[in-house]
């Protein structure tokens, strides 16, 4: 592991060791072979499931399904606020190619924004320094995904948690919703265990 962060490393200052050491350890590294690169056989065989396309219009269709029964069902238990944002995790995934690391750290403000105003399309702006390979990116949403990003910030989430929220994710150990529950990361599970009937 530490022999892979000082070949990392922007200079030899930064990983603190000689430069003759460094040249040592890049040689080294030379005779190890490439890295792999693409998919792992686990995620690849995750996708051709969608080469079904029962499999893959059940998880197009899969967002919708869970903000509808999510809305419907808000005012009777707290807990469906957790499905509102699990939607908004698949539906956010399915238009906009995002590491989990930045989906999860997502906040309004800093990477959420409606230049042109309610109604209209979002947009998604990463910085380079929160992006693996520092590069920034920036997307604009679908109307349908803006509105009820806005409308889940500034109303649904207002009611249940009794703020305006500055992140589209936390733990929910308040309000009756169970710690650790409201992560995008568990979104995936979602769209495999849930039925889209």
């Amino acid at each position: 592991m530490q022999f892979g962060l000082i070949l990392r490393s922007k200079s030899a200052g930064q990983a603190k060791v000689s430069a003759d050491q460094l040249a040592a350890l890049k040689k080294l590294r030379s005779k190890l072979g490439g890295q792999a690169y693409g998919l792992t056989e686990k995620n690849r065989g995750l996708l051709r499931k969608l080469d079904n396309p029962q499999v893959l219009s059940r998880l197009i269709a899969l967002p919708d399904l869970l903000w509808r029964n999510a809305r419907r069902n808000l005012s009777v238990s707290k807990r469906w606020f957790i499905d509102l944002q699990t939607s908004l995790a698949i539906d956010i995934l399915l238009h906009v190619l995002l590491r989990i690391e930045n989906l999860s750290a997502l906040e309004f403000d800093r990477h959420l924004h409606w230049p042109q105003g309610r109604g209209k399309p979002a947009i998604m702006v990463i910085p380079g320094d929160e992006t693996k390979n520092e590069e920034p990116l920036e997307f604009e949403l679908p109307l349908s995904l803006s509105d009820r990003l806005y409308a889940f910030r500034n109303e649904i989430a207002t009611e249940v948690i009794g703020r305006r929220p500055d992140r589209l994710w936390w733990p929910h150990a308040r309000r009756g919703i169970p710690a650790g529950t409201g992560r995008p990361d568990r979104a995936g599970r979602a769209c495999l265990v849930r039925p889209a009937s």
